[in-house]
């Protein structure tokens, strides 16, 4: 098990659990990036990619698999979702999530 460290909406830190696989996969590309950038992820021309960025390729994968009505935002509250039917604590989600009231957490999932 690893952890991502996250500045989030309103430049909020947070810490993201990642499971091995995601690690594994994280270290590869690492080892691959262009090394001429401190951004993780970049687009052409060696660019970050921004959270908009982010959202249009989440959208383009989902599109190609086939799931036409998922975003970002339905990705969160379905992680949210699974997670607390799975018994993790509401508390946790929160922190993962970022949300500063545990009311905003609950009204989530």
């Amino acid at each position: 098990m690893g952890r991502l460290h996250i500045v989030g909406k309103g430049r909020k830190a947070r810490w993201i659990p990642l499971n091995h696989r995601v690690c594994r996969a994280l270290r590869t590309w690492i080892d691959v990036r262009p090394s001429d950038t401190q951004a993780f992820f970049t687009a052409k021309f060696g660019r970050p990619i921004g959270p908009r960025g982010i959202q249009r390729l989440v959208r383009k994968y989902l599109t190609e698999v086939g799931i036409t009505r998922a975003s970002v935002h339905t990705l969160r509250h379905t992680l949210a979702t699974h997670h607390v039917s799975q018994g993790t604590s509401l508390r946790t989600v929160q922190g993962v999530l970022g949300h500063a009231s545990l009311k905003t957490t609950s009204i989530y999932v």
